[in-house]
Parts: structure tokens; sequence; C-alpha cells
């Protein structure tokens, strides 16, 4: 199929996509967007009828008006299947959001929670479909264990130092030897605790196989209050096991369906609860070392991001072509 491919780029992630559907047989062209919100990036100037399927990333560009009205208009009467690949607004209240999930024939979404919340909504064009991991970028390293616990990512931002529940869910951490990767989060967490930068996924893998425990904490960076509190699986819920490391993360069922509580990885219920679960792991490595296997055979086999873009692409041949 002649696909039209549409994104922005972000931490070299992004752009790949159009490379997966490419291993699958398809021809792709590639739009790049300097940003996200920047309107009128793409117009009716940059459509052909002779895409089969347009396909975008980001709900964004339609409630930002990144592809402009006429290009919108262009892509409806040519008639490709018009595809998103897309997560939630964490500022736009999702009443409002859903107007941009309405725009695309199949809105295939990130998180169970949005996908079950849009369906609530009245939407019928939804799909679930997680993130993966790329084979490529995260994989096992033969190196030593230097990180008793370790967290890559950021602070609660639109929170206050005081109200960040990462940052306090790390503070729980210090006496186990927590490691912080996430410039965000300095000055937010206690000082004795070392936060460095990471910015490749190079470096992010190598951390995840230098970790006996990586800490995954799925909080919805919102002030929303239809996210506080909420999880959802972000690409490192995936880059964990399938670098054949050990992972405990925040426990919701989406993320217990596709990594299994106690066979593939830890989930925590509490910071109380968290505290146990480390010093459990670290004391038993035997146990660790063995869920770790499983989940990383489990995450090659099921997780693999093109195995995503393989499966949407079976959506859209069944439903339209």
């Amino acid at each position: 199929m002649k696909i039209l491919y549409i994104t922005h780029e972000y931490g070299n992630r992004w752009i790949k996509y159009a490379t997966f559907l490419r291993q699958l047989g398809h021809k792709v062209d590639l739009i790049t967007l300097k940003d996200k919100r920047s309107p009128d990036q793409v117009t009716a100037k940059q459509y052909s009828s002779k895409y089969d399927i347009v396909w975008v990333f980001a709900a964004d560009y339609i409630w930002y008006k990144v592809l402009s009205d006429d290009f919108i208009d262009a892509v409806k009467n040519g008639q490709p299947v018009f595809i998103g690949y897309c997560t939630l607004s964490t500022k736009i209240p999702f009443k409002d959001w859903v107007n941009s999930y309405k725009v695309f024939d199949t809105c295939f979404l990130h998180s169970k929670l949005v996908t079950d919340m849009a369906k609530a909504a009245g939407l019928t064009n939804v799909h679930y479909m997680p993130y993966g991991f790329d084979i490529d970028e995260y994989y096992k390293i033969n190196i030593k264990k230097k990180y008793n616990v370790s967290f890559v990512g950021s602070a609660q931002t639109n929170k206050s130092p005081e109200d960040d529940i990462r940052a306090q869910i790390i503070n729980a951490l210090k006496g186990f030897g927590i490691r912080v990767f996430g410039k965000s989060l300095k000055g937010r967490i206690d000082k004795s605790i070392k936060v460095s930068s990471i910015s490749t996924h190079r470096e992010m893998n190598k951390v995840y196989n230098q970790s006996k425990i990586n800490l995954n904490i799925p909080l919805i960076n919102s002030l929303l209050p239809e996210f506080i509190n909420k999880y959802h699986p972000k690409n490192r819920f995936y880059e964990i096991p399938g670098s054949g490391n050990f992972m405990i993360s925040g426990y919701a069922d989406e993320f217990n369906e596709q990594f299994n509580n106690n066979i593939h990885c830890g989930y925590y219920n509490n910071i109380d609860d968290l505290c146990s679960k480390v010093e459990y792991y670290l004391t038993h490595e035997k146990e660790r070392r063995d869920m770790s296997l499983a989940g990383y055979n489990h995450a090659l086999k099921y997780h693999q991001t093109i195995f995503r873009f393989r499966d949407m692409i079976n959506i859209i041949k069944e439903k339209y072509l």
C-alpha cells in the first residue's frame, strides 16, 4: 500500500515508525513536522490521491490545526483511509479532546484507560493499540549491575515539588540507593540522591542493564481532574523488559494484562508496598533474574513496536481495504 505518514520527532523514535511500515512491505512518504502545535504545517498542496492511507501520529495535529482545514478536506474528499495513532492530552479537557479523535476513520489509542473513556463518550472509531519497544534500541548487554534501583523519567512538572508524587516515591527509596536519570527531578528530591541527565536510547538501555531494579512510575502528568492519580503505559514499560531487565511498576489492570505480576515483573500499590517489594527483590536475586528472563522473552514475542504496526495494518485491511 501507499502511505503518507506525518509525524514530529521525539527522541529519535517516531520517525522510525515510517521505517517499520516500510519493513512490512509498504511504500511510505514521510512528512516530518517541526513541532506538534504550529498551525498549517501541512496543507492541501502536500496531499495526493495516490495514497491508500494518510497516517498521522498525534491528535494534537488536529486540535492545533497543524494539518490545515484544506488538507483534511482533501483527505476526506480523496477517500484514503485516515488513521491516527494517538495518545491523550494532558492539558485539554477530555470532553473537548475527543473531537480530535472524531476526525479520523480509525484512531488507535495508546492507553486502554483513554480508549474506554472515548468509547464512553460515544466514539465508535477508536481502537486500543499500546506502545511497544524497538529491538534495535533496547536489548541485553553483558554489563555489571551498579545500581540497586534506578528511575528514568521526569518530575510531575504540573505540580509543585511538595505535591509531586513521583518525587515522594523516589524519596521513599533513598535508603535503597536509588539513582535518578531525569533533570526535572533535581531540586524536588532529597539532595543525597544523585540525579543525572540522559538523552539517547543507548544511554537509557545501558542504565536499564546496569540496574537490579528499574522503577516505572506511570502517573499521568496532568492537572485535569479526569487524569489525576491515573496511570497510562509509556514506552519504558516495554523497553525495560525488552532490554532483559527487571521492572517494578505501578499497578493497573491494563499493565497486568500485558506483563503478569510475579511472572514477568513486579507491581506496587502504594509507597509502603513498593518499599517492601524493593527490599524483597534486592535480596532474592534468582527470583529477580528468572522474572527478568520471563519478561524479556514475553516482550520479544508480543510487544515489539513493529508488531503493533503489523496489527494496525491488519485491522485497516480488514475494515477498509
